[in-house]
């Protein structure tokens, strides 16, 4: 009697582009042990495992393998890691989740369409503090003093923040 021929498995399509994705090498060297959930600010406020640098690298391998999207849930786990690095010191592994997280964020940057509102507060951040010169401004057309100016500017950044961030949870 002959044996049915198998199926080879069916390839799903990673959910990022092939300029630098997230690297399975790096993501395979998390052996889940869990010594980054106490040092992570996200998991500490949260509780939740894909708030965690475990849960993140999780979310990148299955992008990886094609088992989820760039969706919007996934985006966001991304996007509420705070980038501390504060994972890395307590990592026995030496899981090197800064390249991760990094190769992580430029996929989404490239691939995901973030809506209008997302994407006009992070041009104006990205626009305005890197440069001092327009965080401060060197030449003041208003009566305000600079100093009161950033932090009502400041204060107005996080609260949308933090009100994007309820509204999500």
């Amino acid at each position: 009697m002959a044996e049915p021929a198998s199926m080879p498995p069916v390839a799903c399509p990673s959910a990022f582009d092939a300029h630098n994705p997230p690297s399975i090498n790096l993501i395979n060297e998390c052996v889940h042990c869990g010594f980054c959930l106490a040092t992570c600010p996200t998991y500490a406020l949260w509780g939740e495992e894909m708030d965690s640098p475990r849960g993140r690298i999780y979310l990148m391998k299955l992008g990886l393998e094609g088992q989820i999207q760039l969706d919007s849930t996934f985006v966001q786990h991304m996007d509420n890691c705070l980038g501390c690095m504060a994972c890395m010191t307590a990592c026995p592994s030496g899981v090197k989740y800064d390249k991760l997280i990094e190769a992580t964020r430029a996929q989404i940057e490239r691939n995901y369409p973030r809506p209008v509102p997302d994407g006009i507060l992070r041009r104006m951040i990205f626009e305005i503090f890197p440069r001092p010169e327009r965080l401060w401004g060197r030449h003041h057309h208003v009566d305000v003093p600079p100093k009161a100016w950033v932090a009502g500017f400041a204060s107005m950044i996080v609260a949308i923040i933090i009100a994007q961030t309820y509204k999500a949870k």
